[in-house]
């Protein structure tokens, strides 16, 4: 290699030809194209931009379309002509005057089709055939899949969101002379004072003393030039690969603060014969995983960020302009994150702007939930190679991610996906040794034991691994990489497991956590959209309209609104509570030392996945918010044991300082505070500037709180120049209710913890069977265990059940299967309600006295979350009341609709009331004293619900129907 710093570059002689805009497309639901050859008699039909997907002309169409477009070249002797196509959606074929000139599968990479022997003078036709796979059947051999009904195609997990196809990258005609460069890869050492340079270069002919020139300058200076080099090199008839190293000193480096770039551009020629040019951008920067923690240029980074799916408005699949990238990315970096996660793989837009603000991102395909079939492995390296090419020069892309998820692979073998990824992180290794690679996110999980969870497992605390390659350690290293989801509102435990992430000496990367669902503003999102939009029907339009008109038709009941409010009032509590929630997980992994990134999913909302710290539109949700808060570079945690506690029980605070900035902490002070403000007891200190990055300011271990109410540990943390940060946590004390029923009777499994709940409150306890002849005593019936218990008692004591109620009385079913008391209880039929994600409210100021007003439920019943919901629709057909509900969008495409349940709610029998709970109290009551409030609430209102019962039903045998029924 010699240096040369006083030769221009040559001439670009490479050119491109534009073949975006208008092309003609014609829809193929039948796939009889070929059949009737339309590759050389296109038959017409619609026109479209390219690119674009086709759905944006005809949603919800799924299958085949054609592509016809008219080419206008000039040729000479001796040029290459290659067709260059971003990417098509799934598999694309194509044709030129009616010559077939190639395929590729594979809906998210550029490729390129070589014409140069079937390119003419003049107009030339280009049709082009795309296949996009359905969800229910195959087309071509292609299927895409969704949850639980895996296809064999990697990028089969677009289909849960929305499943677009067509040319949705631009198409260009690139003519070169002879030879042309291809993959360019610039390996930056900025530590060693180098440049490594790797390039492919396709030359058509043999080629003695050729020279390959680099030229390198600041991307947005190229009059400065900062380093060259010439490398002579003799090309062999088709590929030949260029490799050499380049002293590049003094080289200024790409950081969070300075994302400095510069343009290399790379010049092959023959003497003075400019052959073909390419430029690259690219920064001198070095990531690398040292210790169990992140460092960008050898400082250690903690990550802070965001799950990227790469769903967009109106396209579904890409950013339809460069200032939604720019909005999104920039609030982010301004709120202080440094770090997303691309999942779906990163569009070229969203890497110009990281690259540009100095935003870290973690690049990775869609492979996860994948099929196994004889081309699965070799269609996966396919997707995760090409990745790897396209952005290995992006100096944002700090590492990448092989596959999601490896435990939902369905028809592999767990020693079959181990020797995959293991050779694959290896291969990924030898392309790119500047960046860590991590073979899956979330971890290996039940798989390295022979299993396959059909949903998410708690990979984290199963303590199951994965593996890492990185710079300074070429070989695997297990990292605990986990995807880490708990129930909202969150409780106190959920919380401290995040601070206890992490065993033995491996150290965490919470790559996935949060997707509380917190919907958008519908009203807001729906007028974004144009009347063009509408009128098409867009296909995220419409899911939006479904979303909203679901939820408008819930708030058509008078109860729901004189609960929680109108719509809009749910949505914003709804948003506000389950930032709270997040912020405070948020905060107890920034406290963990083993923690090394965390990763929030996710940044906007993607189709039915309606969590997003942002709406579609990227606007900003309070979530976002609330994480800019936890994520401060400077602020104070607070941790209570509990947040909820009796009266005079003991509870600690233990409050630490964040500090991660220049800027030192000055001083600071906690203050336990009532409802009213007033402040009950205080603790203050100054700090030094050279504060640890976590430091305990306050361990308090034995507060107590003697009135029942609600009350707040707050804290201000003020820096050295003058700016002050707050943050808070809401406590509740829970007073206990005197029960006024005198006789309760209780039968069932759990019945017994009820029983010593009644005694302990003053009560006496009845005993309930087929001779139950009390009808003033409200009955207490736990139903957990009895779905397998179908005695002839059994159904003797649902008779007995009934008759009580229908004469007057009251019972309360704990976790009933209504199927199962349907005809012998029930009037009428009351179908369960699968639900996900459940945003549960209380209805009832009578059943939640001293817990919680109606609306929203928040931490206070956090410990109460059910996972049993019947339909509301049917409860209120039978004139029934609801206590507490949820509302709960379905995730992934449709229906896109609001799931509405009930968790606690009375029906009308009779003259009586039969209450349904299914939240366990009576197995959390003894240890809980929310559950033991709400479960005297509870007996309170079913024994006040009993008004001169009559006993004439209850003299008769159980079996003995009452007047008018028949059996």
């Amino acid at each position: 290699m010699s240096l040369d710093y006083t030769i221009e570059p040559c001439a670009a002689p490479r050119t491109n030809l534009d073949l975006n805009g208008e092309w003609d497309i014609a829809f193929d639901p039948d796939n009889c194209g070929k059949q009737n050859g339309w590759e050389k008699s296109f038959p017409g039909g619609e026109k479209i931009t390219v690119p674009s997907t086709f759905e944006t002309i005809r949603p919800f169409y799924d299958g085949v379309v054609w592509y016809r477009r008219t080419i206008n070249a000039t040729t000479s002797p001796g040029q290459r002509h290659r067709l260059h196509f971003g990417a098509a959606q799934y598999f694309a074929e194509a044709w030129l005057n009616g010559a077939r000139i190639g395929d590729h599968e594979g809906g998210l990479l550029p490729f390129v089709f070589d014409v140069s022997d079937q390119l003419t003078d003049g107009d030339n036709e280009l049709i082009v055939r795309v296949v996009a796979p359905p969800m229910d059947r195959e087309i071509d051999g292609f299927r895409c899949g969704a949850p639980l009904n895996q296809g064999s195609i990697p990028i089969a997990k677009l289909g849960w969101y929305f499943n677009v196809g067509g040319l949705w990258k631009g198409v260009s005609l690139q003519t070169s002379q002879t030879a042309a460069i291809g993959d360019v890869f610039l390996e930056p050492w900025p530590s060693r004072n180098e440049l490594k340079v790797h390039c492919e270069i396709d030359s058509s002919v043999a080629i003695d003393g050729a020279e390959l020139r680099l030229t390198v300058t600041d991307w947005q200076g190229a009059e400065n030039i900062v380093l060259q080099a010439v490398e002579s090199c003799s090309l062999e008839q088709g590929i030949t690969k260029v490799s050499f190293t380049a002293p590049f000193e003094n080289a200024r480096r790409w950081t969070l603060a300075d994302p400095h770039l510069y343009q290399a551009t790379l010049t092959l020629s023959t003497g003075e014969h400019a052959l073909d040019a390419e430029q690259v951008r690219f920064g001198m920067r070095e990531f690398d995983y040292v210790d169990g923690e992140f460092q960008l240029n050898g400082e250690r980074v903690c990550l802070k960020g965001f799950l990227h799916q790469g769903d967009f408005p109106r396209t579904a699949i890409y950013p339809d302009s460069h200032e939604i990238v720019l909005k999104e990315l920039q609030q982010i970096k301004d709120l202080g994150f440094n770090f997303i996660r691309c999942h779906m793989r990163p569009h070229y837009e969203v890497l110009d702007v990281a690259d540009e603000l100095g935003l870290l991102v973690m690049s990775e395909p869609p492979i996860g939930w994948i099929a196994n079939s004889p081309e699965t492995a070799n269609r996966c390296w396919r997707e995760i190679s090409g990745l790897v090419k396209n952005d290995r020069n992006r100096a944002c892309v700090v590492m990448w991610g092989l596959m999601n998820e490896v435990f939902h692979l369905k028809g592999f073998k767990p020693q079959e996906m181990m020797k995959l990824v293991v050779q694959w992180l290896q291969d990924v290794y030898k392309m790119d040794p500047t960046r860590p690679v991590i073979d899956v996110s979330g971890g290996h999980s039940l798989v390295e034991y022979g299993g396959v969870s059909d949903m998410l497992p708690d990979t984290a605390h199963d303590g199951n691994v994965a593996y890492m390659l990185s710079p300074s350690q070429p070989k695997p290293t297990p990292i605990t990489d986990t995807h880490s989801y708990h129930r909202v509102p969150t409780q106190d435990k959920s919380w401290q497991d995040f601070r206890a992430l992490g065993s033995g000496d491996k150290n965490v990367f919470v790559s996935e956590y949060g997707a509380a669902q917190v919907p958008p503003m519908f009203d807001d999102v729906l007028a974004a959209y144009s009347d063009a939009d509408r009128e098409i029907g867009l296909e995220d339009y419409r899911m939006n309209v479904d979303f909203n008109e679901s939820l408008e038709e819930a708030f058509a009941n008078d109860w729901l609104r004189e609960a929680v409010g109108e719509k809009n009032d749910w949505l914003r509590r709804t948003n506000e509570l389950r930032a709270a929630d997040m912020k405070l997980v948020t905060f107890a992994m920034r406290a963990n030392p083993k923690v090394s990134g965390l990763v929030f999913t996710q940044l906007a909302d993607a189709s039915g996945e309606l969590f997003g710290a942002m709406d579609t539109w990227r606007n900003p949700k309070p979530m976002l918010t609330a994480l800019a808060e936890s994520c401060a570079d400077d602020t104070i945690a607070l941790f209570p044991s509990q947040r909820v506690i009796e009266p005079g029980q003991e509870f600690r605070i233990e409050a630490m300082l964040m500090h991660e900035s220049a800027a030192g902490p000055h001083s600071w002070s906690i203050a336990l505070q009532s409802e009213q403000g007033k402040i009950i007891q205080g603790w203050s200190g100054e700090l030094s500037a050279n504060a640890e990055h976590r430091s305990v300011l306050l361990d308090e271990p034995a507060l107590t709180l003697d009135r029942a109410g609600a009350y707040q540990v707050s804290a201000k943390l003020t820096l050295a120049n003058g700016e002050v940060v707050e943050n808070s946590v809401p406590l509740r004390v829970i007073g206990r209710a005197g029960l006024k029923a005198k006789e309760v009777a209780v039968t069932g499994s759990r019945g017994g913890s009820v029983s010593r709940i009644v005694i302990d409150e003053g009560g006496v306890n009845l005993p309930f069977s087929n001779n139950f002849r009390e009808p003033n005593a409200p009955i207490v019936y736990d139903f957990k265990h009895s779905a397998d218990k179908r005695s002839a008692s059994t159904f003797e004591d649902y008779h007995q059940l009934r008759k009580a109620i229908k004469g007057g009385g009251c019972a309360i079913a704990f976790e009933p299967e209504p199927m199962t008391l349907y005809e012998y209880v029930i009037p009428g039929l009351i179908r369960q309600r699968p639900v996900m994600q459940p945003n549960c409210y209380s209805v009832s100021p009578e059943l939640f006295d001293g817990l919680c007003g109606p609306g929203v439920n928040d931490f206070v019943l956090s410990t109460l979350a059910p996972t049993k919901f019947d339909r509301i629709n049917d409860i209120l057909a039978l004139g029934g009341r609801i206590h507490m509900g949820c509302l709960s969008a379905h995730m992934w495409t449709r229906p896109a609709v609001f799931f509405h349940g009930a968790a606690i709610y009375e029906l009308p029998i009779g003259d009586g009331t039969l209450i349904i709970c299914h939240v366990p109290l009576p197995e959390l009551a003894p240890n809980c004293p929310v559950a033991r409030r709400l479960l005297i609430n509870l007996l309170n209102y079913a024994n006040a619900k009993i008004d001169n019962p009559s006993i004439t039903g209850l003299l008769s045998r159980s079996i003995d129907p009452l007047p008018g029924e028949v059996f």
